[in-house]
């Protein structure tokens, strides 16, 4: 992507210089030229990173842009050229608004690039301000903005660079709508311009949405109450027909067209409705109703983007015809495509990629099927209106019939009152002029004669058979007789005793009445009596057909759309129906993201470290079973022909399959002593001996990162023994690796195992032959080894605690017990630890020591974490529903819950669920937890504190006991480790050690809790040191829920009498 935008910039700048050379602009050098040079400056020199370079560019561009403002030719040009110094004066900082005011002003040339593409499809409009060179060369400028390699700048989020476009939109228009007779600020077409308070809210909302992603919700805030003045105006005015004296000043400044236009124009009202309520929805982290606020916001940027996306669309559409003037409605281009902007900035706010947000793909899919959904509808009401209107023109047929026959009327009077005062050798040539001039100014006359005294006067249209005239009585009335005849009129006037009559023929005056009432749409008409006419070119179903009714005639007419009218309709309640429907759909996202987030939450925690692993693993295994073979040794690789060898292992031998894993002792010394090429080197001679040693009898493979595995198909454990001896002895000859240094020695450990008294598959093997090698290292090395009963037992049982465990946590078998802990002073229950048990059906009760270091092992420690916090707190609700709300709880942490990035989040939702408050729980955590990673426990443990749980360091005192954990990390409860409280009756070293801990806990202001007491002597000594808090066996054993509620209750009753 990023060689593509290079490509295109540089093909921008050269055709851009080519068409400047060539004096191909918009007609005045000066006008392309200038700009141009200075986009091309700024081109060449953006790589380089010299301040004086950069500032010698701001001041030649600089003083470019002055020197064109002074000979000032075309707005175009010179916004161009001032978008292009905005952009290298930002580039001189290096912060974050500097960069967003780039991605601001190289919007805006991209903006400015495209109006003459725009321009040309529309025919018959105003040449284009902005010419082609200097449009390529904004483009080129643009790309080379939004090219992060070539850029070396900030990188922002796409919810920001939407941003910066809608504020680039608010540029061009208030330029443009400045500018009269401009064509800029309406995208370089003859669409209406917009208004600088609808583009001004917009861009304030814009900025409010920034702002409120930064944290900065003040100057947010601010901004939302500019636009909600305006925006209350305008709906006071659109549905309550209220104007303010706001609208009568803004006109007198010219920022209205007229005094009661309302001050955001139509349509853009209710989208700037939609963006203030999304942006004021916006949530902040860890805020109450989060996703549902994310997806109401996000929800309401769809449908906006939509309904705005598909009005652009319409207008684009009828370009070819908009300069016709036959377009019903004119929406200003500049609007719809800021909405389109503003409506996408909110569909991704908050997140960093398309693919990850919005829910998935069910969002777009929703915002097509929504854009689909509006365009059918605004289709369908685009035609009922045309059909309205062809119902209104055709009501006005009668009244042009009407005054067609009173003009004609009119012409016959002055044809005999002409006649009449005419001399009568000159009347037959006046009657011939007086009708040429009748039937050149009034279609339908095939038949006129005028009959007096002085002689009758006739003409007929040649080629047409005349009817017979009528003889009305004499005179006929004033406004004349009118006599409908199979195809047409007779029209008769008496004027001083001369009658003059017309024939109108129906087909011509259905021609001239098609052209005076449906002049832009192709039209049928069909009567009794006349030849069918035809308008326009009226092909496939009419879309509405009418019935006029002339004086004695019936007219069907079927009329057709017209091609021009292809406008967008857009009316106020498909806009709200569609925003509407936009909040129904993110809704209903909502409802299943929050649906699937519940079944899945716990589950995709547990797993998210074991997928990952998982994902990283199998990626390893791929790349090594591409490479089947062994670069170093020329060996096939053991884990890519580990399928092959278990199906030979399946397969039955006379004497069974024995393995032999060979571990090269020491190796690590050859790397360290000759490098890795050296190390490669004496594996590849040691994959040498091997096979010697073993000829035809086996199969040598590479296995692991210092050894090999040795399969052999068909031998009993005598023979196994005797190919390890030779293999021992082969590798433990001197080798030379170099002439430069003496030969050395490398001494083997090899591990054996035999099918089927040692595994009867490859796995099976595998683990017997690597205790076989575990047991040949721990006898001195340079050993062979089979492996012993007791090892192959234990590895067994280990097998089977691990499975039993994991089968324990998945089904919830596990079980808390909980220890009292009473306070120092009065011994009063405080509250209990909680303590996990598992209880297998046929080993009984495992204990703790057992089964927590096979579940760390094992990975399974977060999901057991999970399941102890889960249950804990949903035991302390209950306690407190019963009363007892001065409980408090501990948990124990392990590192893996620890390492979790999800653990806050999580903890705040189960203290959520269960309606406890945060200092009502207690989390533990060892000093091993904190040396493992002491960066990232510091940052877990802030989160933590910052939800207002008590943070408790166990076991204090007996591990890597440091000031600097005190210091650093935000504890509430230093725990004295039960080995410090054994001896603590008596003077002695521990009592010391607590006393000191005491202290130290006091003095920097924290609680501590003694563990292990079992005495009232251990008990007394720890009171007269002022212990807060102490837990162990002497005021009881860790218990079940049923007697830890009765003792609870207890404590209770006795409280309470």
């Amino acid at each position: 992507m990023q060689w593509a935008q290079r490509f295109a910039a540089a093909l921008a700048w050269v055709m851009a210089a080519g068409f400047t050379l060539m004096n191909m602009g918009s007609g005045h050098f000066v006008d392309d030229s200038v700009p141009v040079v200075g986009v091309l400056v700024a081109i060449a020199t953006w790589r380089s990173e010299e301040r004086k370079v950069r500032g010698a560019v701001v001041g030649l561009l600089t003083v470019l842009f002055l020197v064109h403002v002074w000979q000032f030719h075309a707005l175009g040009t010179c916004l161009v050229l001032a978008a292009t110094t905005i952009i290298v004066w930002a580039r001189l900082w290096r912060t974050y608004w500097a960069e967003f005011v780039m991605r601001v002003f190289a919007a805006a040339l991209l903006l400015l690039a495209v109006q003459p593409v725009l321009g040309a499809l529309q025919p018959g409009g105003a040449p284009a301000e902005i010419g082609w060179s200097l449009a390529l060369s904004a483009l080129a400028m643009f790309l080379l903005v939004y090219t992060p390699s070539l850029r070396a700048g900030r990188t922002l989020d796409t919810s920001t660079e939407l941003v910066a476009f809608v504020l680039a939109f608010t540029v061009v228009a208030l330029v443009g709508w400045h500018a009269p007779g401009s064509l800029v600020g309406r995208m370089g077409v003859s669409y209406l311009p917009m208004r600088p308070i609808s583009t001004l809210t917009l861009a304030l909302l814009a900025m409010a949405l920034l702002l409120r992603q930064r944290d900065q919700e003040r100057a947010a805030w601010i901004l939302m109450g500019l636009v909600a003045l305006p925006l209350l105006f305008t709906l006071l005015q659109t549905l309550g027909g209220v104007t303010t004296p706001l609208n009568a000043m803004l006109h007198g400044i010219g920022w209205l067209p007229r005094a009661t236009t309302p001050l955001i124009g139509g349509y853009t009202d209710y989208g700037v409705l939609t963006a203030w309520i999304a942006v004021a929805l916006l949530p902040q982290a860890l805020q109450r109703w989060e996703n549902a606020r994310w997806g109401i916001t996000r929800g309401l940027g769809i449908a906006m983007a939509s309904v705005a996306g598909m009005a652009a669309l319409g207008l684009l559409i009828q370009l070819p015809y908009h300069r016709e003037g036959m377009s019903m409605y004119q929406i200003s281009l500049t609007a719809t495509a800021q909405l389109v902007a503003m409506g996408l900035a909110l569909a991704v706010a908050g997140e960093n990629s398309l693919r990850e947000r919005l829910f998935g793909v069910l969002p777009m899919a929703a915002a097509l099927t929504l854009g689909g959904m509006f365009w059918l509808a605004a289709t369908a009401d685009r035609d009922a209106m045309a059909r309205r209107v062809m119902e209104t023109q055709t009501a006005s047929a009668s009244a042009t019939f009407q005054r067609g026959v009173e003009l004609r009327r009119s012409a016959l009077r002055q044809l005999s009152s002409s006649l009449v005062a005419s001399r009568p050798d000159a009347a037959e040539a006046l009657f011939d002029r007086h009708v040429a001039d009748m039937v050149r100014a009034y279609a339908a006359f095939r038949v006129v004669r005028s009959v007096g005294d002085a002689g009758e006067y006739r003409w007929v249209e040649p080629g047409f058979d005349a009817p017979a005239a009528p003889s009305p009585p004499v005179p006929v009335a004033d406004e004349g007789h009118l006599l409908a005849v199979p195809g047409g009129w007779w029209l008769t006037v008496d004027s001083a005793g001369r009658r003059t009559q017309a024939f109108i023929a129906l087909d011509d005056f259905v021609r001239t009445l098609n052209k005076a009432v449906f002049s832009d749409r192709p039209v049928r008409a069909t009567a009794d009596g006349m030849q069918t006419v035809e308008q326009g070119d009226p092909l496939g179903a009419p879309l509405s057909v009418q019935q006029v009714s002339l004086p004695g005639h019936e007219v069907e007419l079927s009329l057709w759309a017209p091609p021009a009218l292809t406008s967008f309709a857009l009316p106020r309640s498909l806009v709200v129906g569609g925003l509407s429907s936009g909040l129904l759909i993110a809704f209903v996202l909502f409802l299943l993201d929050l649906s699937r987030r519940r079944s899945t939450e716990a589950a995709e925690t547990a797993r998210s470290l074991l997928t990952e692993t998982e994902r990283r693993l199998d990626a390893q295994r791929r790349l090594n079973d591409a490479a089947a073979m062994d670069s170093a040794t020329g060996l096939p690789r053991f884990s890519a022909q580990a399928t092959l060898i278990s199906e030979q292992i399946a397969a039955p031998t006379p004497s069974g399959h024995g393995l032999a894993i060979v571990d090269l002792d020491g190796f690590g010394m050859v790397n360290d002593s000759f490098g890795h090429d050296g190390g490669d080197e004496v594996l590849r001679r040691m994959g040498q001996r091997i096979s010697g040693a073993v000829a035809e009898q086996g199969r040598v493979y590479r296995y692991g990162g210092e050894g090999f595995l040795v399969h052999f198909a068909d031998t009993d454990i005598d023979q196994l023994n005797h190919w390890a001896e030779e293999i021992r002895r082969a590798v433990g000859q001197p080798i030379a690796l170099y002439s430069t240094h003496p030969s050395f020695t490398v001494t083997a450990s090899i591990g054996l195992a035999h099918a089927p008294e040692h595994g009867i598959d490859l796995q099976g093997l595998l683990r017997s032959a690597d205790d076989a090698r575990h047991l040949a290292k721990r006898a001195g090395r340079n050993q062979v080894r089979l492996p012993s009963t007791g090892a192959l037992q234990e590895a067994n049982d280990r097998l089977s605690r691990v499975t039993a465990l994991r089968e324990a946590v998945a089904r919830g078998q596990l079980r808390l017990a909980y220890q009292p802990v009473v306070d120092g002073d009065t011994l009063q229950l405080n509250g209990f630890e909680a303590l996990a048990r598992w209880r297998h059906p046929a080993w009984g009760e495992v204990p703790p020591s057992v089964f927590i270091p096979l579940a760390e092992s094992a990975g399974l420690m977060e999901d057991i974490g999970h399941f102890v916090l889960e249950q804990a707190c949903q035991q302390l609700a209950r306690w407190r529903a019963m009363g007892l709300r001065t409980l408090g709880m501990a948990v124990n942490l392990s590192p893996s819950q620890l390492g979790q990035p999800t653990l806050a989040p999580w903890i705040a939702d189960c203290l959520q669920r269960h309606a406890l408050p945060a200092d009502a729980l207690t989390l533990e955590l060892t000093e091993s937890v904190l040396v493992e990673d002491m960066g990232a426990a510091q940052e877990m443990l802030q989160a933590l504190h910052a939800l207002g749980v008590r943070l408790a360091l166990d076991d204090f005192g007996t591990g890597y006991s440091s000031m600097a954990y005190l210091q650093r990390l935000p504890l509430d409860i230093i725990k004295i480790d039960r080995s410090f409280v054994d001896g603590i009756a008596a003077e002695s070293t521990d009592r010391a050690i607590a006393r000191t801990i005491l202290v130290l806990a006091h003095e920097m202001g924290l609680r501590t809790i003694a563990e292990g007491v079992e005495t009232a002597e251990q008990m007394s000594a720890l009171q007269q040191m002022r212990c807060d808090e102490m837990q162990g066996y002497f005021f009881g054993r860790p218990m079940e829920v049923d007697e830890a509620t009765a003792l609870a209750r207890g404590q209770l009753r006795q409280a309470m009498a």
